[in-house]
């Protein structure tokens, strides 16, 4: 871990090339399975779908890369039982100030939106896909400045007395585009972000940021492979 810590931070220190001026991290999560040791199992217990005997110890990773250089910076281990949202809150303090987090639709929560933006850290998430889209100040075509409210009931596994201090609302800005691929179905993306500022971060330059998401997906599978982590 203090090698991977040292030369997260060193090409860190080489990376110069910013996006919008900004340095940018991917958030991402993978499962891995392991040895079916008593040690193993005791720690990372297998699903409980599965007889006991029949399946093997399996975890769930969180990990956190830079989109420039590809570089891992950081990674958090836990039971297959403990969400990636709570693995995730546990790489927060890798993050500084200024910073931007790159993630697919399971990290666009208002708790994290509102935790990350507490420590001056802005986001780019995909939209879950069970919220609404809402039509608010239009900054643009398919681009507009909406207004989440703060849910009702703590979210499982959030600190209930952290939960209480979240503002009861956060403006956000809702991005949607499509994109084409030959020989499939055109997709529509939405995009939430706390880059309100349309000037500073045009709307064809956040999607073409969040296309560039999709590299983590490459960054994990290679480094389970050549690591001999698939299983």
């Amino acid at each position: 871990m203090r090698l991977l810590n040292y030369t997260g931070k060193y090409l860190q220190t080489k990376n110069t090339q910013l996006w919008c001026g900004r340095h940018v991290f991917i958030v991402d999560g993978s499962t891995v399975t392991m040895d079916d040791t008593e040690p193993n199992q005791k720690e990372y217990p297998q699903p409980e779908s599965q007889a006991k005997g029949c399946g093997f110890p399996m975890a769930n990773i969180v990990a956190l890369f830079c989109l420039n250089t590809g570089a891992l910076l950081q990674t958090i281990i836990d039971a297959l039982s403990t969400h990636e949202l709570n693995l995730f809150r546990r790489l927060y303090e890798y993050l500084q100030s200024g910073d931007i987090a790159l993630g697919d639709r399971l990290y666009s929560s208002y708790a994290d939106i509102c935790l990350l933006k507490s420590r001056d850290i802005d986001c780019v998430f995909r939209m879950h896909q069970k919220r609404k889209v809402c039509i608010g100040k239009i900054l643009g075509i398919k681009d507009h400045i909406v207004t989440w409210t703060k849910p009702k009931l703590c979210p499982s596994g959030l600190d209930e007395a952290l939960f209480a201090i979240l503002p009861q609302s956060i403006k956000l800005r809702e991005i949607r585009f499509r994109v084409e691929t030959n020989g499939f179905r055109s997709l529509q993306i939405t995009i939430v972000t706390t880059l309100l500022d349309a000037s500073l971060y045009h709307k064809d330059a956040i999607a073409e940021l969040y296309s560039m998401r999709w590299n983590v997906e490459i960054d994990l599978r290679h480094l389970k492979t050549t690591m001999q982590m698939e299983n």
